[in-house]
Formats: C-alpha cells, structure tokens, sequence
C-alpha cells in the first residue's frame, strides 16, 4: 500500500502545481466589481447564461475577459470563464461581447512545419451571483 502511494504522490503533486498555475491565470482575467468576500466553487456550479437574466435580481461580482488567442474552440474560452469566475464565488456568467477573430502563425521543428490562419474567440463576460 504504501508503494502504491508513493508512486502516486509525484504525480498528485503535479496535478496539483498545474491547477494552482491555471488558477493564477485565471486570477490575472478577472476585474472585480463587488469585492466581497465569497467561497470559491467548482466550475461545474456556474451557470452559463445565454444572455443578462431578465427575471431575477443579481450582483455583478466581476467581468472576465481571457486572451483571445489562448484557446482553439468557443467551448474551451467559456469554460475557462466559467472556472476563473467560479474563484470568486460566481453563480452564473453571462456575455458582454464576443468577436471572432485571426490569428498567423508557423512553428518548425523536428523535421516537419506547420501553422496558418487559425480563428480566435475574444470574449467578456459577466460574472454574477444571485440576490438574496
């Protein structure tokens, strides 16, 4: 048993250094509106809204707004938005804008090239918890 666990321990501890490092980044996309204090929550507990809720009453708590170029789908941007509003206690994120755009670039290695246009989401987005 105890081999088993430090065989394990490595690679948590790994997992767990690359979580911190994307919590940090996430951090670093965040501009807090309301700064009050809230428990962090899982990204999976914020909501995703199409569009600014109409009937119901809630805070602003911050506008998220991740680099345009750092993801390769729309899913992967708002997922990231969901997770960097989530450690700040949001229930939900709605958008604020959103602009396809390009993108160039090439890399070369290991005998081979590759590269081109590639299309990136520049998204805001509000993130918002519920009024009691």
């Amino acid at each position: 048993m105890t081999t088993r666990i430090r065989l394990c321990l490595p690679f948590m501890l790994l997992a767990a250094a690359c979580g911190s490092r994307d919590r940090q980044e996430y951090r670093r996309w965040y501009i807090p509106i309301d700064n009050s204090a809230r428990a962090a929550k899982e990204p999976a507990q914020v909501a995703f809204l199409e569009a600014e809720p109409k009937d119901r009453r809630f805070i602003v708590l911050g506008i998220v707004a991740p680099p345009d170029d750092k993801f390769d789908s729309f899913g992967e941007t708002v997922n990231a938005v969901r997770a960097a509003a989530a450690l700040y206690g949001a229930d939900a994120v709605f958008l604020v804008s959103e602009e396809e755009g390009d993108r160039w670039g090439f890399r070369a290695g290991g005998g081979a090239a590759s590269g081109g246009r590639k299309t990136t989401q520049k998204i805001r987005a509000k993130a918002i918890a519920w009024a009691k």
